[in-house]
């Protein structure tokens, strides 16, 4: 239900976006693991009011969505990697083990991001 409530609310760009990050890794990085849960719960975390304009022209640059991305991960990866903060179920709200899935997250968020 969040995720629905998210998706509607960014003109579907949590969908998307988990789309394309799912096919950059089953494109670019399909010898690492990253779990579709951890993809789904990083970019419903990260999203914040991001959302796709209604119109063709954009409010931001070129590349800053993706940059943000990069951002928000570089910030919270080194508290998941040591286990001082997890990563949330959008909704139940359980803690989503990123360990398997951290190190494939951060090569296609890097490879979007360049």
């Amino acid at each position: 239900m969040k995720c629905a409530k998210k998706n509607k609310s960014s003109n579907g760009l949590l969908v998307a976006t988990c789309q394309h990050l799912r096919d950059i890794r089953d494109n670019n990085f399909k010898s690492y693991h990253l779990s579709d849960i951890v993809i789904d719960s990083f970019v419903y975390e990260v999203i914040g009011n991001w959302r796709f304009a209604s119109t063709s022209k954009g409010s931001s640059n070129e590349g800053t969505y993706e940059k943000n991305l990069l951002e928000h991960f570089n910030k919270k990866a080194l508290w998941w990697r040591l286990d001082f903060e997890s990563l949330k179920a959008p909704g139940s709200g359980d803690d989503i083990d990123t360990e398997k899935s951290i190190e494939c997250l951060e090569k296609v968020l890097k490879y979007i991001a360049e």
